[in-house]
């Protein structure tokens, strides 16, 4: 009997002993969450700001292109996270970061254009370089006079920058002396929007509307060249040419005149001034320049004929 009176009573022991366990542990586990929560925003607080040292360490010293710029960006996007939260930064340091931030920014972006200007410098210092090594081969192909090989080598050339204005003129200029006018036209027109000055190329394309017979848009186009530079004698002849196709030979005339004002004591532009006054009827003054032939060449032909003629 004893026995089982010692028994029950251990039993009910265990039995309370263990309730209030339990019932003790229900009472820690809040407090147990508490301090479970502190001891992580503790760590959390003491890793920040372990995070601002160095942040402000670097900030203290430079955030320049020497330093780490990949981890310093790290960094602050780390403590960026928390600074609301924690108010780890005071606020002018706060504006001090974020003006560096800003910085290194720009000077990321600085960095990157200047590496994208170095390499279009190489890229054009290479191209020009095999332009140059080109121009070299087509000046010996133009001595020669190797038309195929000389078209090639220009050809290549506005591969490689169909801006090129030097290989669009000579190009243009050997379809004109080849007396291919459909290849050498969208040239000079090209040229014409390259450069709205180019007298030369405007001239070109005007004598190919001359060819054509569009009379009017040649017109237009010498007195475009003519304005530009007045000194080429070559253009004032295309204008005469012009003139007389209009049949306005008496402003032919005055364009041959102005011809022999740039190349005096020419024959062929005496010659064709003579022909003019003829065409006029004006006898004494086409004579006075068949006269003025003969004074340079006793031997023109043509002059003596018209002599006795008149």
């Amino acid at each position: 009997m004893l026995y089982e009176i010692y028994f029950f009573i251990f039993i009910t022991l265990f039995i309370v002993v263990l309730t209030f366990y339990k019932f003790f542990l229900f009472l820690l586990s809040p407090i147990k969450y508490i301090f479970s929560y502190i001891k992580k925003e503790y760590y959390k607080y003491f890793k920040l700001n372990s995070i601002k040292k160095q942040i402000l360490a670097e900030n203290e010293s430079n955030w320049d292109s020497n330093s780490n710029n990949n981890e310093i960006e790290s960094k602050f996007k780390t403590f960026l996270k928390n600074i609301d939260l924690f108010h780890i930064f005071t606020e002018e340091e706060k504006k001090d970061i974020e003006t560096n931030k800003n910085n290194l920014e720009n000077n990321n972006k600085i960095k990157e254009e200047n590496e994208i200007k170095e390499t279009e410098k190489v890229k054009v210092v290479k191209i020009k370089s095999k332009i140059d090594k080109l121009f070299l081969k087509i000046e010996v192909e133009k001595q020669k006079w190797d038309i195929e090989k000389l078209e090639k080598l220009l050809i290549e050339v506005l591969s490689i920058d169909e801006n090129n204005i030097k290989a669009l003129n000579m190009l243009s200029n050997l379809y004109i002396n080849l007396w291919k006018d459909k290849k050498a036209f969208p040239l000079l027109k090209k040229l014409i929007q390259l450069d709205m000055k180019n007298d030369e190329a405007i001239w070109n394309l005007s004598k190919l509307y001359l060819e054509l017979w569009e009379i009017d848009t040649a017109y237009v186009l010498i007195q475009k060249a003519i304005s530009i530079n007045n000194k080429n004698h070559r253009y004032f002849v295309t204008y005469a040419d012009i003139l007389y196709n209009k049949w306005e030979l008496e402003k032919a005339i005055e364009a041959i005149e102005t011809v022999l004002k740039l190349k005096p004591n020419n024959v062929i532009y005496l010659d064709a001034i003579a022909s003019l006054y003829e065409e006029l009827w004006e006898y004494k003054k086409a004579k006075a320049y068949w006269l003025e032939i003969l004074d340079l060449e006793p031997d023109y032909t043509k002059a003596k004929e018209k002599l006795q003629q008149i």
